[in-house]
């Protein structure tokens, strides 16, 4: 048998009420799109106003450490602290310039090994912030360490800290720290995966570090006064 002829597609017409279902469905359509993306700009903006609540209330928790009467050193551990939480970061360190090395004087979420690791200015991301006395980024530690910069190279001693550092880590962000115009050394936070860094995460990070020059300066001046009342005494009993 000889299959039956094939008919022209001629144009489909449509109803009124199959036109008024599409209409309808489109109209719903259109409003699912709408509400879902007023949903995520608020979502967005609720986002945003948490972050400059918890950035201020912890910007406010640091002053108020500046104006205790802590040690330096417990200061500088509360702002270790407080930039792992401001900066949503894995770790953090605050690094010393002493003799020419950066030495970790304060750290979170890093381990006890990682205490006696030291780097020189212009070596790793601390020393190059420093060296530089601008922010340094790297996104993504495991491809920077494939060719690093040859001044970025740490010394032997230290090779190994820096490998495991590479595998424990994904990203940091360094930034100088500076007192009275002075280098005194670096804040670095540490990201367990690669991240790319916005302007406001570099903002933030010198912003801590200012908060950390401060400190510094602080307790510079309450030694000061301390020794001049020290000698002021004994020039009194003598």
């Amino acid at each position: 048998h000889s299959p039956p002829p094939c008919r022209s597609a001629g144009p489909r017409t449509f109803s009124a009420d199959q036109l008024s279902l599409l209409a309808s469905v489109g109209q719903q359509i259109g409003m699912a799109v709408e509400n879902a993306s007023l949903y995520e700009a608020e979502q967005e903006r609720w986002e945003e106003a948490e972050g400059r609540r918890r950035v201020a209330e912890g910007m406010r928790e640091i002053l108020a450490v500046l104006n205790s009467r802590q040690s330096l050193s417990e200061i500088l551990d509360f702002i270790a602290t407080q930039s792992c939480r401001l900066l949503d970061s894995d770790a953090a360190a605050i690094l010393r310039l002493e003799e020419g090395v950066l030495r970790i004087q304060a750290a979170c979420g890093l381990d006890a090994d990682y205490a006696g690791m030291t780097m020189q200015v212009g070596e790793g991301g601390a020393g190059r912030a420093l060296g530089t006395r601008r922010p340094v980024m790297i996104s993504d530690l495991v491809e920077a360490a494939r060719c690093p910069p040859e001044e970025a190279m740490p010394s032997e001693p230290q090779k190994s800290l820096m490998e495991r550092l590479v595998r424990e880590f994904g990203a940091v962000l360094s930034v100088p720290l500076i007192v009275q115009d002075q280098d005194y050394g670096a804040i670095t936070v540490y990201y367990r995966t690669a991240r790319d860094f916005s302007e406001e995460d570099l903002h933030l990070a010198m912003s801590v570090a200012d908060q950390a020059a401060l400190a510094v300066e602080s307790a510079r001046l309450r030694e000061q006064a301390e020794q001049a009342a020290a000698m002021a005494e004994r020039g009194r009993l003598a």
